[in-house]
């Protein structure tokens, strides 16, 4: 069996799964700063340890885990809130009323944890592991020698991950529009992976999916795949008859001018991380719904993407 100590920092309920993930391999786990996890079993409870402190959950740790995203301000550990929203959707989610913090264990503290902090107690026999690394704490973190894995470098954890995000991505356009997905018409924004799996998805509710990509061979595979690209002169028009407009672009690909030629009731959602592809306060401004939906498969799948994680970290580094 395993005997490697595996400390487990920040994010949200795909660090429980993780941590569940580890545990039945073998592995013991510690975690410090996590979101709040749900009750489970006793003897999972027992075999989990929760750290006083950073320095506690590190000291005896060959591999450290934080969040998937790592940092979202580039100075703090991220650590996700709980929500009593029924489908949470939206970055700002009302957080539980303290009494519900009753049915939930865990260490989350009042102050980010900060990556500076972090830092000054790693060492170089150590391996750090997250999503999206602060590419200035990851220079930072080599000079001391530590070893870094980056979720995002995993194509088969990303690919999985696209088509989770699809599919949390349609219980967010079935809760926040008025009407049916059933031929409404769509506006696809980026033709990547997670481009790919969310065209793939709503084709079973409607034809008329429009799909923009400036890169050439993706709107090559768009085409492949039934779907109708448009260009770049025909969505700088007047006229941009959308139901539904999803962006999956992180940078700014609608004009204030095509954003005003959207119809008032078009819906807005945008799952690209910072800096986005809306201007949100613009939107407001124009009086367009917009939803940003950021860490879907934390949100809709934690279980699955846990079990990725650990995976990944497995076939990667033991």
């Amino acid at each position: 069996m395993p005997s490697q100590t595996i400390a487990i920092l920040g994010g949200d309920l795909r660090q429980y799964y993780l941590a569940d993930y580890m545990i039945k391999e073998g592995y013991d786990v510690i975690c410090y700063d996590t979101f709040p996890f749900p009750h489970d079993s006793l003897d999972f409870q027992k075999k989990l340890r929760f750290a006083d402190s950073l320095k506690a959950a590190l000291e005896d740790a060959r591999l450290i885990v934080g969040p998937m995203p790592f940092s979202k301000d580039g100075v703090s550990l991220w650590c996700g809130k709980p929500t009593q929203d029924a489908i949470p959707c939206r970055e700002n989610e009302k957080p539980l009323p303290d009494a519900e913090h009753q049915v939930l264990f865990g260490d989350t503290k009042n102050a980010p944890l900060s990556l500076e902090t972090l830092l000054s107690l790693l060492q170089p026999w150590q391996i750090l592991a997250g999503g999206g690394i602060d590419k200035n704490f990851a220079h930072a973190a080599l000079k001391k020698k530590i070893v870094l894995f980056d979720f995002l470098e995993d194509p088969i954890l990303n690919l999985r991950n696209a088509a989770l995000t699809a599919e949390g991505l349609l219980a967010c356009l079935i809760y926040e529009t008025p009407f049916s997905l059933t031929d409404c018409s769509i506006l696809l924004l980026g033709f990547g992976r997670c481009g790919k799996e969310i065209g793939k998805r709503l084709k079973f509710f409607t034809s008329k999916l429009r799909v923009f990509d400036s890169n050439e061979s993706a709107s090559l595979s768009a085409y492949s795949m039934g779907f109708s690209p448009i260009s770049q002169e025909e969505l700088s028009g007047s006229d941009l008859p959308y139901d539904i407009v999803i962006n999956t672009i992180p940078d700014r690909i609608l004009s204030k001018e095509q954003l005003m030629a959207l119809p008032k009731d078009c819906v807005l959602f945008d799952i690209a991380s910072v800096p986005y592809g809306f201007d949100f306060i613009l939107t407001e401004q124009l009086q367009l719904k917009s939803v940003l939906c950021p860490g879907i498969p934390g949100r809709f799948a934690p279980r699955e993407s846990g079990k990725l994680l650990g995976n990944s970290l497995k076939t990667a580094l033991f």
